[in-house]
């Protein structure tokens, strides 16, 4: 509306003038009125929301918290309970137990050569082997020894097979036949192992000690021996 204010101000507008400049006025106070009121309204409610979150957050935070001591509460009570002042160290025995039922040793040989029923055997053997079919391994394992066909390797597993079914001096001839067979027999490292398993579970400790000693540092299974060494000599 293109009135000049001081023609407002004298009155030297004509009637539909003043009521369409009067109108806008009007019209513009209302907006900037109502535009205040939304501004105050919203900032309002922006810093409630604030307040909301930072209160839910420290409720989360505090969930997260409690959650988390009593984790470590029930984690610090199991390791007092297994390792606190009342729990002794685990027997050399024990150890040998735990070290057999941890982990198996599996027969990944499948390269023999021989005659075919000789070669069937193998082939028995190393899956009844794996399969944890001792009594089945044991017998293909023997049958294919007295055949003359039998080498280091399946000398070691079925070693193998007479531990993992306590037969403990079964076990430890067998073993024994490895670096007799073959001296740089690739179950060298294993064979020691084992053995020493084999001595200590046949009360054979000071055997099993003096094997356990001959696994170096570099030598497979060379942290658990010492940990069998340190518990005989407990």
């Amino acid at each position: 509306i293109m009135i000049d204010l001081n023609q407002y101000k004298n009155g030297n507008v004509s009637k539909e003038e003043l009521e369409e400049f009067t109108d806008a006025f009007m019209r513009a106070k209302y907006d900037n009125d109502r535009k205040k009121r939304w501004q105050n309204l919203l900032a309002t409610e922006q810093n409630f929301g604030r307040q909301e979150g930072t209160q839910a957050a420290k409720r989360i935070s505090k969930r997260v918290f409690l959650w988390a001591a009593s984790a470590a509460a029930v984690a610090l009570i199991t390791v007092l309970f297994l390792f606190g002042p009342g729990s002794s160290p685990a027997t050399y025995e024990q150890l040998a137990d735990n070290y057999l039922a941890k982990e198996f040793y599996e027969n990944r040989e499948d390269d023999s050569r021989g005659d075919q029923d000789v070669e069937q055997m193998k082939v028995e053997a190393t899956v009844a082997y794996n399969q944890k079919d001792f009594a089945t391994a044991i017998a293909r394992y023997e049958t294919i020894i007295a055949r003359g066909q039998g080498d280091d390797t399946h000398h070691f597993f079925l070693g193998l097979s007479y531990l993992y079914t306590a037969a403990y001096e079964e076990a430890i001839r067998n073993f024994l036949k490895v670096p007799e067979l073959n001296p740089s027999s690739k179950f060298i490292q294993e064979h020691r192992w084992f053995l020493a398993l084999a001595y200590l579970k046949n009360m054979q400790v000071e055997e099993g000690k003096s094997m356990l000693q001959a696994i170096q540092p570099r030598n497979w299974k060379y942290q658990e021996a010492q940990e069998l060494l340190e518990a005989i000599d407990r």
